[in-house]
Parts: structure tokens; C-alpha cells; sequence
């Protein structure tokens, strides 16, 4: 199976010539987020391949999928993006792309959880704080990744906050993220934006 080794294409080509098209007429009051981008290249993919990504569950723990038909509203009012992606929305993703948790035996909540979007974007990872520091979200992570590669030959990629100083350090320190960056090796920062009507 062949796999891309290059970062998504849609930051370039005509997406890239509408930006600049438009650029006169952004202001910093359009710009929401600015955004570091990481993406899986070619000899990732190969070591998610091979990744036993199950295994490295501590005892007592395992993963699952989720029930939705009693997670998706704890799930919707979690999600920072749930003011703008409904909850019908959020289903067609978890039923669509690749998702997990981690659950703890005799509790009902999952602990951990990550989903995909529609163009392979990594979603809400999520860990609940009486877990966190424990490489929970870090197997989730890479659990639905592997999926997304093995069962639908898609290349995840993720977004990071730019001032969110710890996930961007740990990101760009895994072995399975490749941080975007340009020429002189400078982050390019990604930006979503909200065109006002005048």
C-alpha cells in the first residue's frame, strides 16, 4: 500500500492562491487561532504499522469505542469546537472515521478519548484530569492513527495552538509527529478565519 509522505496538499496550490487573494482585506480581528500544523511522513507511517499501540495499557485499563447513544452529549459539551459543529455533525464523524477511548474497569465514563475529522484532522483529545501526565492521550492518539492509516489510507495530521507552549514541545519531540516548517526551519503558522460581512 502506498502511503503520502508529503504534508496535505490543500495548504497548497489554489488554497494557498486564495489566501494570498484575499490577504488585503484579513485583519487581526478575523484571525481566531493561529495554529502549528504536525503531519505524518512516510517512515511514520511505516512505525505505526508496526506499532502494538493496545499493549502499552497499564493494568485495569482497556480501550473501546464509544456508545453513542449515551456519550454524545458529554462528548458534544467537552469538545471547545462544539459551538460550531452540532451534535448530528459530531455523530457522522465518530460513525464515519476512525475514534477511541480508554475506559477504567467499574467506571462509566471513558478516561481518554481522541476522534477524527472529515479531512483527517485529529479532534478533541481529551483526557480526564484525575488521569492526565499518565501518556493516556498519547495512546489515543496514536491508536486512531494507526487506524485511520491501516484500515482507510488516510494521513492524519493535527493542529496545535501556537501559545500552547507544553503540547507544542511535546509534539515536536514525538517520534511520530513531524512538525511543519519552512525553509529555514520556522514554524508556519496555520490560521482559521472568520470573514466578517462588512
Amino acid at each position: 500500500m502506498k502511503h503520502c509522505h508529503e504534508p496535505p496538499q490543500y495548504i497548497y496550490g489554489e488554497f494557498t492562491t486564495i489566501i494570498k487573494s484575499i490577504s488585503n482585506h484579513i485583519s487581526n480581528q478575523h484571525i481566531t487561532l493561529q495554529l502549528c500544523m504536525y503531519y505524518i511522513n512516510e517512515e511514520q507511517q511505516k512505525n505505526y504499522e508496526k506499532s502494538k499501540v493496545d499493549e502499552t495499557l497499564p493494568e485495569k485499563f482497556y480501550m473501546d469505542k464509544f456508545d453513542t447513544e449515551k456519550e454524545l452529549e458529554m462528548l458534544h459539551k467537552s469538545w471547545h469546537n462544539g459551538a460550531v459543529c452540532t451534535k448530528h455533525e459530531l455523530l457522522g464523524r465518530l460513525q464515519c472515521f476512525p475514534s477511541c477511548c480508554i475506559r477504567r474497569e467499574n467506571v462509566s465514563d471513558p478516561i481518554s478519548w481522541q476522534f477524527m475529522g472529515w479531512f483527517g484532522q485529529l479532534n478533541h483529545t481529551y483526557t480526564n484530569p484525575d488521569y492526565r501526565k499518565k501518556g493516556f492521550a498519547t495512546i489515543v492518539e496514536q491508536k486512531v492513527c494507526q487506524e485511520a492509516i491501516q484500515g482507510l489510507n488516510i494521513i492524519p495530521f493535527k493542529f496545535v495552538v501556537s501559545n500552547d507552549e507544553v503540547v507544542n514541545a511535546w509534539s515536536k519531540k514525538a517520534k511520530y509527529w513531524t512538525h511543519l516548517t519552512d525553509d529555514k526551519d520556522e514554524t508556519i503558522l496555520m490560521g482559521f478565519v472568520r470573514i466578517l460581512e462588512s
